[in-house]
């Protein structure tokens, strides 16, 4: 069977055609909230459940249907797939005449699934990653021929053929395992990763600061709370209608279910037990709410790790100036940063707000002090240049007294003294001044270079090693 691909018309005129595939009822059919449900159809791919007498009748009353249509069934990719337990030896189904191939995984519209694992949805998950990581790979593979990849186009990219592959099937394959949904997760922080070009093991939260993109997680429960939030509107004659109450029937008896398994995912996300129960998943209102209050939960999430890291001082209490001039401290935002034409000093200032540099205060943290398993001690991080005082962020930006720093540092505050007068007295201390200088776009290009250069010499010096500490890793 087949329809004319790539006709938009095709397949609702298909529906008109077969519209007549009538079954009968048996007493081994599937109940959805006390409807006999026998057989599903998208297009011209369909599928037909019921018990073992029960399929065999459904299959004989298909065959008939087809012949008298003048349709040819395509024997090889009509598979038998059984869930629960089964008899041994296994069954054999016939559609006209021909023995039906069991099989204990399947392809049904793109989605995935097995009967031999608790979760039947874990192929699909697998399957997923496994195209999502291979379109990452060629895109910066492509890369060796064409340049730099700005991050605000390989996030158009990354929408547009990374992410279906990530959230396909969101509104069904909820991920309620937590190895499934850390494949996904995985290529979404390789790709951010190498598009900010920062190490494999940079932290997570900065990937989505800078670049505003929201977790998988978040993403994909939005799209399962949108596909609910249909669901709870829809009149009591439609289908998925009967199968939201018979979710909320087997809920109840503390049966698993797709309802279920969203409560799993909405609480791993963050949610409360109370904006979880099941007056607030059947009413349209309590489920506004959940969408209302889901990117809510992201920045909170997203915040807190901000705040209980030691390598993110530099992006906590930092705000950010829009397009419209308006200042936001939002903190999943697209950084104007970013937009910088020189790459060289966009991934300078990216590697120095996310703690992926080559400073004392980040390598000291994948020290050990000599025969132990204790990292260096903050105190013991002394700037290369100066050693006299730790070699952070701040330090070589703005107070070290190296010559050669000093020099840059006087030429770089010069320029901006002389575009902003104002700024000279504004900031009271610099990681203020380096946040302020953040906001202002026309002064991003001139810090993204000092930025660039201060690193840079600092690299051509050999870190300082205190006495009684060496390199372990």
């Amino acid at each position: 069977m087949g329809i004319l691909a790539g006709d938009s018309g095709s397949p609702g005129f298909w529906n008109f055609f077969s519209s007549d595939l009538k079954f009968s009822p048996h007493p081994e059919d599937m109940m959805i909230d006390g409807h006999p449900v026998m057989n599903i159809e998208h297009a011209d791919d369909g599928a037909i459940f019921s018990g073992l007498n029960g399929l065999q009748a459904h299959l004989d009353t298909f065959a008939r249907w087809t012949s008298r249509k003048g349709l040819t069934v395509n024997i090889s990719k009509t598979k038998v797939m059984g869930f629960g337990r089964l008899s041994d030896p296994l069954p054999v189904f016939t559609l006209h005449g021909h023995a039906l191939e069991w099989t204990h995984q399947h392809k049904y519209l793109g989605v995935h699934v097995t009967s031999c694992r608790a979760d039947i949805f874990s192929d699909h998950f697998d399957h997923k990653a496994k195209v999502a990581l291979k379109v990452t790979n060629v895109t910066f593979t492509l890369l060796n021929y064409l340049g730099d990849l700005p991050p605000r186009e390989g996030l158009i990219l990354y929408n547009s053929r990374v992410d279906p592959h990530l959230t396909h099937g969101a509104e069904v394959a909820l991920g309620v395992s937590p190895a499934s949904m850390a494949l996904l997760e995985d290529v979404q922080v390789k790709f951010l990763r190498r598009l900010l070009h920062v190490q494999k093991r940079s932290m997570r939260t900065p990937l989505f600061t800078e670049t505003g993109t929201l977790p998988i997680p978040f993403r994909r429960a939005r799209f399962a709370l949108q596909f609910l939030s249909r669901l709870v509107t829809m009149e009591d004659h439609r289908f998925p209608r009967w199968c939201l109450q018979e979710n909320v029937d087997l809920w109840q008896r503390d049966r698993r279910c797709w309802l279920g398994d969203l409560v799993i995912v909405l609480r791993n996300i963050g949610f409360a037990r109370a904006d979880t129960g099941l007056d607030g998943l059947t009413s349209p209102e309590g489920v506004r709410r959940l969408l209302h209050d889901l990117p809510i939960l992201a920045n909170k999430l997203v915040t807190d790790e901000i705040m209980a890291s030691t390598r993110l001082d530099l992006v906590r209490g930092r705000v950010e100036r829009t397009r419209s001039g308006r200042v936001t401290a939002d903190p999943l935002v697209f950084r104007s940063y970013l937009l910088l034409r020189i790459p060289a000093h966009r991934i300078a200032l990216t590697r120095l707000l996310t703690s992926n540099h080559a400073l004392g205060i980040e390598r000291g943290r994948w020290l050990r002090i000599n025969g132990t398993s204790v990292t260096v001690p903050r105190s013991f991080r002394i700037c290369r240049c100066c050693r006299d005082d730790v070699e952070d962020e701040c330090h070589v930006l703005f107070i070290c007294a190296d010559t050669t720093l000093q020099e840059m540092r006087d030429d770089f505050l010069a320029d901006i003294w002389k575009c902003y007068p104002a700024l000279r007295c504004r900031s009271s201390s610099p990681k203020e001044l380096l946040h302020t200088l953040l906001t202002y776009s026309d002064l991003l290009a001139r810090l993204g270079r000092y930025v660039y250069d201060v690193l840079k010499h600092v690299d051509n010096i050999p870190m300082y090693i205190h006495p009684g500490v060496t390199a372990q890793l």
